[in-house]
């Protein structure tokens, strides 16, 4: 039931006492039937929310009316109009506040109905929350929109809702084992002071997902654009990423250089194997963070090989189909279609899925067993905890050389997953508001859950994962393809 999910009513600390308020145009002139009708499915649920709540959730259905009171209150909550044509606005969105903390839902799509149920659970989770975790992420990406009138990328913006997101850079000395959990996307040119600061903090306790990519198609496109200020060099953005001595040291290998193709699990917005979409047939049900995940896309991806290193398991989370193998990413880029075509066709498959996302635990052993090289550890470099200054861990005599406890890490083939263009549905509306379509796929609510499943924030996990309706012919896609071949 939803209190279950939640958690947020076990305590009698005031902050899990609750103010929802909903406000709704009811003008039967202005609001559109369609959007009435979801208003009180809106109300409804939000009346289900109360009634498990033991009476700690007091509920206000508001009109915020043209020029009213109640209009001037919705817009500091953080609701705002939503213009449907050249002359009228209407209101459709919640706040969610608990002593003085306030988060607004500024506009409940209708064509994110699925997600309505985590939408609330996530605000009143946020309202609730006086201390998130902390995340550390470490990425050679600028996902926090740097550049002038560039906007974050949504994954930084629903992570920075659920965590204090810590930014640590690649050539960071140390890492604070404070950190609940460590992401790292693209570290693309990684150097042995970063790994060597990623492998101190695992075995300290820390657990960490890598994102990593032989062929950064994000990257490729920023290279491949325009240039945007006359006379300055195109980008030089790394396509491929890999952390070679932790892999080594974990027992596994990344096929950095070749992509997977796959001819079955194709991503049905992109008729291509490179670009697949993975159905609940290659995600693993047995663990909480992806069991209720059924569809994901990945795109240019590489593969995992490996058993692990003694005293590690090994669980693969994410897998291609059987008709998969792997390919040089160039045949797309520079010549001709036929060309690309004969490669796939000529593609040797191994007869068995590829790794794609993998899952290792155990005792963790150094991949520095003299500790950092000795030209390392005599430099300084900020740290990541946002110290000045701080002295590199002394060689050997000063490192951990094994986890004190069960570790985990969690290896991810790709990172174009995760961008923009990908994961996600926006529309930017007037003053700075995104409205959220559906996502075409489960990718962000994948990487949200693997979060939250090492960071120890899991209330989530469950809901989260609901309301994808993408739902591929995979096997009419099998079928179809061999009946051309047989032509």
């Amino acid at each position: 039931c939803i209190r279950d999910r939640l958690g947020a009513y076990d305590s009698d600390d005031e902050r899990s006492r609750l103010n929802l308020r909903l406000y709704a145009t009811y003008d039967k002139d202005v609001m559109p039937p369609f959007l009435a009708d979801y208003a009180e499915k809106v109300e409804s649920k939000l009346r289900e929310f109360q009634s498990y709540s033991n009476d700690r959730i007091e509920l206000e259905i508001i009109d915020p009316e043209p020029d009213s009171e109640e209009e001037v209150n919705a817009n500091l909550n953080g609701v705002m109009p939503v213009p449907i044509d050249q002359n009228s606005s209407i209101y459709l969105g919640v706040s969610v506040s608990s002593l003085d903390k306030n988060v607004p839902i500024p506009f409940l799509n209708p064509q994110n109905s699925p997600l309505l149920e985590y939408d609330i659970a996530r605000a009143i989770s946020e309202a609730t929350t006086t201390k998130k975790p902390t995340l550390g992420l470490m990425t050679t990406y600028e996902m926090s929109g740097g550049a002038p009138g560039s906007q974050p990328w949504y994954l930084r913006t629903q992570l920075e809702r659920e965590y204090v997101v810590q930014d640590i850079p690649m050539s960071t000395a140390k890492i604070d084992s404070s950190i609940d959990a460590l992401l790292i996307i693209h570290p693309a040119g990684i150097e042995d002071d970063g790994q060597f600061a990623i492998d101190q903090y695992l075995l300290g306790g820390g657990r960490v997902i890598a994102m990593l990519d032989p062929f950064s198609f994000y990257n490729r496109q920023a290279a491949a654009r325009p240039q945007q200020i006359p006379g300055m060099p195109p980008p030089n953005e790394p396509v491929a990423s890999t952390m070679g001595k932790l892999l080594d040291a974990w027992g596994v290998q990344f096929e950095s250089v070749n992509v997977v193709a796959d001819r079955r699990f194709i991503n049905r917005r992109r008729p291509n194997p490179v670009f697949l979409g993975i159905p609940a047939q290659g995600i693993s049900d047995e663990t909480a963070a992806t069991q209720q995940i059924d569809y994901i896309e990945m795109s240019f991806t590489g593969a995992f090989y490996g058993d692990g290193a003694p005293g590690l398991t090994k669980e693969v989370l994410v897998s291609s189909s059987e008709d998969a193998g792997t390919i040089s990413p160039y045949v797309l880029f520079g010549g001709d279609e036929s060309t690309a075509s004969a490669a796939f066709r000529n593609m040797q498959t191994s007869g068995k899925p590829l790794e794609l996302v993998v899952q290792l635990q155990g005792i963790f052993k150094t991949a520095f067993p003299d500790g950092l090289p000795e030209d390392d550890a005599t430099e300084t470099e900020g740290d990541a905890a946002g110290e000045d200054e701080v002295e590199k861990p002394e060689a050997a005599s000063g490192s951990l050389v094994e986890s004190q406890e069960t570790g985990t890490v969690i290896l991810v083939a790709d990172t174009d997953m995760i961008t923009d263009d990908n994961a996600a549905q926006l529309a930017r509306l007037p003053g700075g508001q995104s409205l959220e379509f559906p996502p075409p796929n489960g990718n962000l609510a994948f990487i949200s859950n693997l979060v939250s499943f090492l960071s120890g924030n899991t209330n989530l996990l469950e809901v989260r994962s609901r309301g994808n309706n993408a739902r591929p012919f995979t096997e009419y896609t099998r079928l179809t393809q061999e009946a051309a071949k047989d032509q």
